[in-house]
């Protein structure tokens, strides 16, 4: 389950940052974000099952959101 919302979670994150900064037209980095997300969120299912440690498992989506938000809070 972590990995489903952890995956999630990230993505969308990822995709609201890559739509802000990317320096092309609003549509364009739209679809980039939108893009490049899947790619993330694939990665991180696998990337999550693949770790041993319950305790990782939750903590490392939790980080990679919290640079995620802050990024873009900062840059946004």
């Amino acid at each position: 389950m972590a990995s489903l919302l952890g995956g999630y979670g990230a993505a969308a994150l990822a995709c609201i940052l890559l739509a802000q900064s990317l320096p092309l037209s609003r549509l364009d980095a739209v679809l980039v974000g939108t893009m490049v997300s899947f790619g993330i969120f694939a990665t991180m299912i696998i990337r999550l099952f693949s770790i041993r440690s319950h305790l990782r498992v939750v903590l490392e989506p939790v980080a990679l959101c919290s640079l995620l938000f802050g990024l873009t809070l900062v840059l946004g």
